[in-house]
């Protein structure tokens, strides 16, 4: 089982079940689809769609405020690049939100009932590894797009690190989809990287630092009582 999450009425667990052996394209498993259960382990019944074991990866469910839809990263074997797509909660009206080229990965999805940041996604770039001559960065897109090119059209960058030496990832809304925490980091090649968490407006304005540890802090995350959490 991996990244487990809660459905929207806290009833079931939402995660995404790998099944083995690792034989196909690129080592990838026979099966790693998203599936919920109850918390004791029973009734479990699959949530991706059928037809794509083994093609396919999903992983990192993240459901509406409503519960009428939810986010997830899916990973495409043959060249191990993920793109972010939605879908109902009874596995139907599969969307695909981010062009594969993006690598899309770590997407969260704002939780504001109301205003500019209902319904948006945000998400880093090149989760497995940018280009040469490319940084990360956390971007936003409307999970309410469509079709693909139309949502591709709507991607809006929250960073702007160029070719670098800064890279940004691991965004994660604030409960109220005002701010954005994100991991900043550096890695130079004569010493320690660096990592620090920091917040921003969706607009990419506001920038504000949160730690300032010698220590590596990534995957921020926020309590209910918008108190950020990292680890380290």
């Amino acid at each position: 089982m991996e990244n487990p999450g809660w459905t929207p009425d806290g009833q079931r667990i939402v995660f995404t079940r790998v099944i083995g052996p690792f034989d196909q394209v690129n080592t990838s498993a026979r099966s790693a689809v998203l599936y919920t259960a109850r918390p004791d382990g029973s009734g479990m019944r699959r949530l991706s769609q059928p037809g794509i074991d083994g093609v396919y990866e999903d992983y990192r469910a993240r459901y509406a405020a409503d519960g009428q839809y939810l986010i997830f990263v899916r990973v495409r074997n043959s060249d191990i690049k993920s793109a972010v797509f939605r879908m109902r909660p009874d596995g139907s009206d599969v969307r695909q939100l981010t062009p594969w080229e993006v690598d899309a990965d770590e997407p969260d999805l704002s939780l504001a009932v109301d205003g500019p940041t209902k319904d948006l996604v945000a998400f880093e770039t090149f989760g497995h590894g940018p280009p040469d001559g490319s940084q990360q960065d956390i971007a936003t897109v409307p999970a309410t797009c469509r079709p693909l090119a139309a949502c591709t059209g709507e991607i809006r960058y929250v960073t702007h690190n160029g070719s670098g030496p800064r890279t940004s990832f691991n965004p994660s809304w604030s409960p109220d989809g005002k701010r954005i925490a994100f991991t900043d980091a550096l890695f130079p090649q004569d010493g320690p990287a660096i990592g620090d968490i920091w917040t921003v407006r969706p607009d990419g304005s506001g920038r504000q630092q949160v730690s300032r540890s010698p220590r590596f802090e990534f995957r921020p995350d926020w309590a209910p009582d918008r108190q950020l959490r990292a680890r380290d």
